[in-house]
């Protein structure tokens, strides 16, 4: 991911987005919870998930590593955790937020 950009993170979840009362995906940074998304960010059809992070939101991260979790909870308030993912983020020469 590079700052102050808009990208779409995709993941697919094990339960289908009827059966859901909540998503939390979480993205954590140098032991900080940066950004939190839930469902009602997202778009889903069936078990795939995609949420679309704004400039103002990847402005929020500096260049290194961040950490993200997902957490499920379904109708049935079974909550279900994902495994710890991470991925790099990438510096902009010029962090302005383009409008």
């Amino acid at each position: 991911m590079t700052r102050v950009t808009t990208p779409t993170h995709f993941f697919r979840s094990p339960i289908p987005v009827e059966d859901l009362k909540d998503v939390l995906l979480t993205y954590q940074q140098n032991g900080d919870i940066v950004l939190e998304k839930h469902l009602e960010d997202m778009t889903a059809e069936g078990c795939l998930f995609h949420v679309k992070l704004t400039q103002e939101e990847t402005k929020r991260f500096e260049k290194g590593m961040v950490s993200i979790q997902i957490r499920l909870l379904t109708v049935a308030d079974d909550a279900i955790a994902s495994e710890e993912a991470m991925f790099s983020v990438k510096d902009v020469i010029n962090d302005v937020v383009m409008q």
